[in-house]
């Protein structure tokens, strides 16, 4: 019976996970239109779009080469908590902070009155002697609509970097389809946090957040999904956000498993419903030395489990991958877990050089590479230790498009045999400690440069 309750329990979680998702659509509140005359030079860009807000308080163009959008205050707005100044400030920290769901900021200044174009929206110029102050930031092509998973996301990262955006609405959302994310714009109404709400759970901090209010009384999170409890719950498992209902972790492909999530987590923060868990392995890497500062390759990072346990030893860890989604994710991750660790994609098989690290990680990786050789070989090169978690028999796949190949494979009888045949793929790294085995017949195998 309790099996039974439990299979039950765990198809709830993998249907949630992977349910349609409640799209939110996002307004094209500012039409942008080419305009008569000289076109617009600031912070080294030239903009020749224009376009005037809803309050006709900022003229919004957009450069040329379509990179950047420039935001012009031509009149103080006093229900705003910031001043333009004070958004750039915002947004300038955010980005110190890598913050993945903020606009970069590109630059500031201040335009004279002939260089605004206040006619083509039939506005009278004010004196010359006067300074009109701008905004540069990247800009954003958006799809249509964006999931509320995906809002929550940014909502609960930037929670955690000690900000709230303080204006969470359809206008001030963009989806970003090539990255997969959902970015926060206009910061003119933007707080700092206090330490008791950075510490807040995700669910703890929305509903503080939405008891939040403007002055005529209105939530400063105007999204309607969030405020039916049930739909709200969806995205949560207890207080922790779950990051596997992210358009990001339903996009990845690092896992042919029926949930398609490999690396799980059950923090009071986040939430994911995955394969595999720290388990054995934090056991046997509790007996391997790591030194301050150590420099650490994790291979094969998925989510990063591995990378910020590491990181909490102490090394300074680097993890890569080949899908883009899971990477940006486990970014996003290190930002709510306060973790140093830096995440970049990159397939091993296309790598034909890598930096020089004390340790690389390989856990339940390398099998799933093509040039199995050449990429050991390469390794080996790098670095002077190597863990590397693996069985007796591996026949790997890896993802190619939206299928599975065989990527390579070995077979081995005994322990000693695997241990030989590392070594030759390793040469010139020995093994000097076997730890296992472990879930799934799984071993860990230190090895140093001989």
């Amino acid at each position: 019976m309790l099996r039974r309750i439990a299979l039950l329990l765990k198809k709830k979680l993998v249907n949630v996970a992977g349910s349609k998702p409640d799209l939110l659509s996002i307004p094209d509140d500012v039409s942008f239109a080419a305009i008569d005359g000289t076109p617009v030079t600031a912070g080294g860009y030239v903009f020749s779009e224009f376009g005037i807000n809803s309050r006709k308080n900022s003229i919004l163009g957009i450069s040329q080469c379509r990179s950047s959008v420039i935001k012009i205050q031509i009149k103080e707005e006093p229900n705003k908590a910031n001043t333009l100044e004070q958004e750039a400030q915002f947004l300038a920290e955010l980005n110190a902070a890598d913050c993945i769901s903020a606009p970069r900021l590109l630059s500031t200044g201040s335009l004279a009155p002939s260089e605004v174009p206040f006619a083509s929206f039939g506005l009278e110029r004010k004196q010359e002697s006067e300074r009109y102050s701008y905004i540069i930031m990247q800009y954003i092509p958006s799809a249509s609509t964006v999931s509320i998973a995906d809002v929550l996301l940014a909502i609960v990262e930037q929670q955690k970097l000690g900000y709230f955006h303080g204006d969470i609405k359809p206008n001030n959302v963009r989806f970003d389809p090539e990255q997969k994310i959902c970015i926060l714009i206009d910061y003119d109404q933007s707080q700092r946090l206090t330490q008791e709400q950075r510490d807040m759970t995700p669910h703890e901090f929305l509903l503080w957040a939405m008891g939040q209010t403007f002055r005529d009384s209105s939530s400063k999170v105007k999204i309607d999904a969030l405020h039916d409890e049930r739909k709200r719950n969806a995205y949560f498992n207890g207080n922790a956000f779950r990051i596997d209902s992210t358009t990001l972790y339903k996009e990845q492909m690092t896992t042919n498993s029926e949930s398609g999530v490999y690396h799980s987590f059950a923090t009071p923060d986040v939430f994911a419903d995955g394969s595999r868990i720290l388990g054995t392995r934090e056991q046997w890497l509790k007996k391997i030395a790591v030194t301050p500062d150590e420099k650490v390759l994790d291979v094969g990072c998925n989510g990063g489990v591995v990378s910020f346990y590491m990181h909490d030893r102490g090394a300074s860890v680097t993890g890569i991958d080949v899908d883009q989604c899971i990477v940006t994710a486990a970014q996003i991750l290190a930002n709510i877990f306060n973790k140093n660790v830096s995440f970049s994609a990159l397939n091993l098989d296309d790598a034909e050089t890598l930096p020089e690290y004390d340790t690389v990680l390989l856990f339940s990786v390398i099998h799933h590479t093509e040039k199995l050789e050449r990429n050991c070989s390469l390794l080996a090169t790098r670095c002077n230790r190597i863990l590397i978690e693996c069985r007796l028999v591996e026949k790997g796949k890896g993802p190619r498009g939206k299928h599975w190949k065989d990527t390579s494979e070995w077979n081995f009888e005994s322990i000693e045999d695997l241990q030989k045949g590392l070594e030759n793929l390793f040469a010139p790294h020995k093994v000097v400690r076997t730890f296992g085995p472990g879930d799934k017949g799984r071993f860990l195998f230190e090895l140093i440069k001989d």
